[in-house]
């Protein structure tokens, strides 16, 4: 059985493709009016003439764009600035400035980047800094704090504050379970202070007497010392008086030995009792002399 077409181009009836074995459907047909293409072969239009081949695949230049006639037109040479492409013709560096600084990375559009962050600028750069540094980090977790509060820690939670300035209670012992605890009375005396409660007089006895000096820790004290006791005080004295300050600069004498002065030097002895010669007169210059007759 043969199929027989209209001119017109309406069918006669139903029938299947697989029964067409020969012929062209024509493009007025929409058929292509060829038998043939080659393989990956770009096709143009041509009218209600048959489609034809408009470059092999591979090809160099290709139609890519259609004239004023309607006609698809060959393009070998470019200028200017493509709207998008898959890679850079010249691959760029991508660098951070600010408050941020990192590795500068070359960037020419065929896959995605990462741009390393070595340093961060909190102050003077001009950029507003976002968030608050956790306590995990090494910051205090929180934004503000009252100004002269006493401030605790509080595990890996924001540093709180303990108690605000002039407060009477303040947290001065970590209890067993390492939570600081507050205090609001106290007994018993502290170690060490800056100043004692209740100011103290420092006096002399003995030996010595004095004006009793207030003392209170807070400065260093001089105690003006008024009268020595030499004898009947019960206090060894040590030392020996020396004659610029009244005293003989000596330690001993011979019992009965008559003493002659020795300029600023220590009380001598000039002649031991039962000594014949006995220095009992003081010549022109000054000095004792021995009278041995009489």
């Amino acid at each position: 059985m043969q199929w027989q077409f209209r001119t017109d181009g309406i069918l006669p009836g139903k029938f299947s493709a697989d029964f067409i074995t020969d012929g062209t459907l024509d493009v007025v047909y929409g058929g292509t009016g060829v038998t043939s293409l080659p393989s990956g072969a770009l096709l143009q239009g041509n009218g209600p003439a048959a489609i034809s081949k408009a470059s092999a695949a591979g090809n160099a230049s290709l139609p890519i764009y259609i004239d004023s006639n309607g006609k698809a037109q060959t393009i070998t040479s470019y200028s200017g600035n493509a709207a998008s492409a898959n890679k850079l013709a010249t691959a760029r560096t991508i660098a951070l400035s600010g408050a941020a600084i990192g590795t500068a990375t070359s960037f020419d559009g065929s896959a995605n980047i990462t741009i390393p962050v070595t340093t961060i600028k909190v102050s003077g750069t001009g950029v507003n800094v976002e968030g608050t540094l956790p306590i995990a980090h090494g910051g205090t977790g929180a934004t503000s704090f009252t100004s002269g509060a006493i401030l605790q820690g509080n595990g890996g939670n924001a540093i709180s504050v303990a108690a605000t300035k002039g407060s009477a209670s303040l947290p001065i012992y970590i209890d067993s379970t390492g939570k600081p605890q507050t205090i609001t009375s106290y007994e018993g005396t502290s170690a060490a202070a800056n100043k004692l409660a209740t100011a103290r007089t420092i006096a002399l006895s003995g030996a010595a007497t004095g004006t009793a000096t207030s003392f209170d820790g807070t400065a260093n004290i001089t105690i003006p010392v008024t009268g020595l006791k030499l004898s009947g005080t019960g206090v060894s004295i040590e030392g020996t008086l020396p004659v610029a300050h009244g005293g003989t600069g000596a330690t001993t004498f011979t019992s009965g030995a008559l003493l002659q002065g020795n300029s600023g030097n220590a009380i001598k002895a000039a002649a031991s009792a039962g000594s014949a010669s006995l220095p009992i007169y003081i010549d022109s210059s000054g000095k004792p002399q021995t009278i041995t007759s009489y």
